[in-house]
């Protein structure tokens, strides 16, 4: 139990324009609607789900990143290589203007935020200079 809240439980972040950045040359805004931000700790295994609308404003926006709740850092998580930097989301996925795609959702180094990257099917893309609305979830070993 950490923080009064039972192992497990679901635990609702609120919304910070804060917990979003970009290590792109484009600028990113993030809306409060829609918007989940939660997580769920059982021993050292997070599972982390999000959804926001997110105003790409100018420039190449390559990677939006989602800053690690409640105070975790993520461990080395891939136990057979030792890798970073591995896809490890499941169900990201990207949507503007009606067009939806495919994303890549992954541990970032430093291991405090899980970047989600366009993918066009055969490498990373830029997300359209509009409104897009950007989704994960991911299980993450945590420290």
């Amino acid at each position: 139990m950490s923080g009064g809240n039972p192992a497990g439980a679901w635990i609702d972040v609120p919304f910070s324009a804060s917990t979003f950045s970009t290590n792109s040359t484009g600028s990113i805004t993030p809306t409060t609607v829609p918007y989940v931000y939660r997580y769920a700790v059982i021993g050292h295994t997070m599972t982390f789900q999000a959804s926001a609308q997110i105003v790409v404003n100018n420039g190449t926006t390559i990677e939006i990143r989602f800053a690690i709740p409640g105070g975790y850092t993520a461990r080395a998580y891939d136990p057979i290589s030792g890798n970073d930097g591995d896809q490890a989301g499941t169900d990201a996925v990207w949507n503007w203007a009606g067009m939806a795609g495919q994303a890549a959702a992954f541990i970032d180094v430093p291991h405090n935020a899980v970047s989600v990257q366009r993918w066009d099917g055969t490498a990373a893309a830029a997300f359209p200079q509009a409104v897009c609305f950007v989704r994960f979830s991911i299980m993450i070993p945590v420290n």
